[in-house]
């Protein structure tokens, strides 16, 4: 569906919701390159767009990208100092699929990410 929005619309002041909503199907779906490239492209569009970071740095790490991944989560931290995967976990993940949520907190906390 995101792939049809980009395809539909690709003016749209959206678009780093749409990039970054594929990159998170992508990491799902492990196409973890690909996700890494959907995160690249809503952070070329929004670079502050923290939901993105997240999905952007569990994708690096997933993609054995660990130098790359703790910078992005360095930014991610910048923009929300008060950001720990507890609560996090516990309020905000995307994710309903035990193994989905389970492997991002993993990928994240392999960043650097505070717990």
């Amino acid at each position: 569906h995101c792939e049809q929005a980009l395809r539909l619309s690709p003016f749209d002041q959206s678009l780093f919701a749409f990039y970054m909503f594929l990159g998170m199907a992508h990491y799902c779906n492990g196409n973890y390159a690909e996700a890494v490239n959907a995160g690249r492209k809503s952070m070329s569009e929004r670079p502050a767009y923290t939901a993105n970071l997240r999905v952007l740095t569990a994708a690096l790490v997933a993609a054995g990208r660990h130098t790359e991944a703790i910078g992005i989560g360095k930014r991610l931290l910048i923009l929300e100092p008060s950001f720990n995967l507890t609560t996090y976990e516990r309020t905000r993940m995307p994710f309903r699929d035990a193994a989905v949520r389970c492997l991002y907190g993993e990928h994240l906390r392999a960043a650097g990410l505070p717990q």
